[in-house]
């Protein structure tokens, strides 16, 4: 089994319970890799967290993660047409701090630096945030 890119997109298996209001989603790809949310916002932060946890465990074990499937793929596995495709992110969680050297202009560090204590956040930590909302 090939490893993952540093960022994949797994494609999830969405549905609704309309008994008890909520979404679900789980990942062909990562048997027993699932979740749940009051919203769609919700269930796509909180299957990222899902990815996250059980690409971890993998690695603990030193297992691989599966390259994820194609999201045609997961459409052909789906018990109902009730059900929906959801591509979600999984972000690797290399935690180890890597020095770089990034140039901007004076007036953009400063809306940077601005933004960053305005959220109580080092300026390292809200340019990953950003970049981190932008590849949603």
């Amino acid at each position: 089994m090939k490893k993952a890119n540093t960022v994949s997109r797994y494609p999830g298996i969405v549905d609704y319970d309309e008994k008890n209001r909520i979404y679900g989603i789980r990942f062909p790809d990562m048997p027993g890799t699932v979740s749940v949310g009051k919203s769609l916002d919700e269930l796509y932060e909180n299957a990222q967290e899902a990815l996250r946890m059980m690409a971890d465990a993998e690695a603990q074990f030193g297992r691989d993660v599966p390259v994820p499937s194609s999201i045609n793929s997961v459409r052909d596995v789906m018990e109902s047409t009730d059900m929906c495709v959801m591509p979600v992110p999984l972000y690797r969680t290399d935690r180890r701090p890597v020095k770089i050297s990034v140039s901007l202009e004076a007036a953009d560090l400063m809306v940077i630096d601005s933004g960053a204590k305005a959220f109580g956040l080092t300026r390292s930590a809200f340019l990953v945030e950003a970049a981190r909302r932008a590849i949603k």
